[in-house]
């Protein structure tokens, strides 16, 4: 079984817009304090992302 919580947030509007597929007020706490755990831990350089997505554009000088 798969649960879903979507966020999206529109910054020219200033709207957010969540949509729950699945999972309990218990369960949305419990993921969301563990996320705000985990970003923390990451800003205080406590843990590092254990899977990082990085996409890499080279800047080409003319001439090149």
């Amino acid at each position: 079984m798969k649960k879903k919580y979507l966020v999206m947030v529109d910054e020219e509007k200033g709207n957010i817009r969540r949509i729950n597929n699945g999972f309990s007020s218990l369960e949305l706490l419990g993921l969301c304090f563990h996320t705000a755990l985990d970003i923390m831990m990451q800003m205080g350089g406590d843990i590092k992302p254990k899977v990082i997505k990085r996409q890499v554009v080279e800047d080409k000088k003319k001439g090149d």
